[in-house]
């Protein structure tokens, strides 16, 4: 998991508080549907309880 620098959450658990205070604000990027990054990301959504937008990159890349 990477965040910018300047984000409020330090830790997991952080984010995780961070993501249900702020539907729809949160979001992830994977080269496509059924790719890893994106099935481990619907597990961790799901078992969180959270909700974040998946962004599909042309090369997988995460860019600021």
């Amino acid at each position: 998991m990477l965040v910018p620098n300047n984000s409020p959450a330090k830790t997991v658990q952080e984010w995780i508080d961070y993501a249900k205070k702020s539907p729809g604000k949160l979001n992830y990027a994977s080269s496509g549907n059924g790719t890893v990054v994106q099935l481990t990301a619907e597990l961790f959504q799901s078992q969180a309880g959270i909700s974040v937008l998946h962004v599909r990159t042309r090369d997988g890349a995460c860019h600021s």
